[in-house]
């Protein structure tokens, strides 16, 4: 038995609501494919940018390792482009702090010039020059969940796999889009 967050539904709430401030070109910073959360996540992205009629470039995702440093250089790859994304997602948190210096390295204003969302939710988050937007999971939720399944299996009960529900908690790094031509 596992507990997950549901990915497919995090990731469709961030790119609906980066499609409705206008985005139709967004950078996604995923984590590697080999592990079930960075296959998940960038399999939901691909279908929601899809579903949302937003470009698909292939030239707009990259990978990191679920770490800051690869999420500055993830971010460093999308931007380089001819064609820059306006929103940036990147698949969890650490990878969006990398993501947040590389914007500010660039003197680009988060939330103007180019939207940042994060999936998962940091206690600093909100206090960030703007506030982070983010898809926030319970993990305490998550936590106790696993703890019953853990019982579950001691006593000798096959528990089901869990899927907990996401939100995005909408902040002031995705205010405003740039609207493209």
């Amino acid at each position: 038995p596992s507990v997950t967050s549901d990915n497919a539904l995090g990731i469709d709430q961030a790119v609906a609501h980066l499609a409705d401030r206008g985005h139709t070109r967004i950078g996604y910073i995923g984590g590697p494919r080999s592990i079930s959360t960075g296959r998940a996540r960038h399999d939901a992205f691909v279908r929601a940018v899809a579903r949302h009629g937003l470009d698909t470039d292939p030239g707009l995702i990259t990978s990191g390792d679920f770490r800051s440093a690869s999420g500055a250089v993830a971010a460093e790859r999308l931007l380089s482009g001819g064609q820059p994304p306006t929103a940036l997602l990147a698949a969890d948190s650490p990878m969006a702090v990398g993501a947040l210096g590389a914007l500010r390295r660039r003197g680009l204003r988060i939330g103007s010039d180019v939207d940042l969302v994060a999936f998962d939710d940091i206690e600093w988050f909100s206090e960030l020059d703007p506030p982070l937007t983010v898809v926030s999971h319970d993990a305490q939720a998550m936590g106790s969940t696993a703890m019953r399944l853990l019982l579950d299996v001691i006593e000798g009960r096959t528990p089901a796999s869990v899927v907990l529900p996401t939100r995005l908690v909408v902040r002031e790094s995705s205010g405003g889009a740039r609207r493209q031509a």
